[in-house]
């Protein structure tokens, strides 16, 4: 009845956004655009819904519309930082993410989730060995298997360091087989995917044929 409505089509997006329906949250906030409404709150979440559905610039422009009303928002130069990064803007990701740290005085969990991304972004600019060192600094604030894994692969595919590889691969397994009686902070993640047959197995490969070359090497060298 009321479909020019501003406040009520405001609603309609952002509830189109929490239901993760990004097309229709990003058609009603662009609608919004069209009748006028720049604010703040319009701005971020449509640059919000264009960065979930995988549309980086489009996200970087609206977000960064968002951050000229509030620079202190850590959420904002969080996902900036992380749309950059995701467009092969390395040093702008990394200097939005820096911008994030500092705003933030964020829980370990929170804290190990911007160094994940960090580490993220300087593994696909390939600068491997500032990766895992970002990779480190998450793991030690949340020790999750998904890290160990992800060092794991660090040290397989990038750093040629058979031995560390074996090492993180044989603690994501272990984390991952752990009982339900033991409690294990998987980072807000589905504890599933962590359990799932196929990826432990291919932790397992991995394992066995490093430990193959590991043998070979020690042959030839004597």
């Amino acid at each position: 009845i009321y479909n020019l409505d501003n406040q009520l089509m405001k609603i309609k997006a952002y509830a189109h956004y929490l239901n993760k329906d990004k097309d229709s949250a990003i058609y009603y906030f662009n609608k919004m655009l069209e009748y006028g409404d720049s604010s703040f709150f319009n701005f971020k979440y449509l640059g919000m819904s264009y960065y979930d559905n995988g549309e980086y610039e489009n996200a970087i422009v609206n977000l960064k519309e968002a951050r000229s009303f509030d620079k202190q928002d850590a959420e904002l130069t969080f996902f900036i930082g992380s749309s950059f990064g995701r467009t092969g803007a390395y040093d702008e990701g990394m200097t939005y993410l820096n911008m994030t740290e500092y705003l933030l005085s964020p829980s370990p969990e929170k804290l190990s989730e911007i160094y994940t991304e960090m580490a993220s972004v300087l593994l696909s600019e390939g600068s491997y060995e500032s990766s895992l060192e970002h990779l480190k600094l998450a793991y030690k604030k949340n020790a999750t298997p998904i890290l160990s894994y992800k060092m794991a692969q660090l040290y397989d595919y990038y750093l040629n360091n058979k031995k560390l590889a074996i090492d993180c691969y044989d603690a994501y397994i272990t984390m991952a087989n752990m009982p339900d009686s033991v409690e294990v902070d998987f980072g807000g993640a589905d504890k599933s995917f962590f359990m799932d047959p196929q990826l432990i197995e291919s932790a397992k490969q991995r394992i066995s044929i490093l430990k193959e070359g590991l043998f070979f090497e020690q042959g030839i060298k004597e």
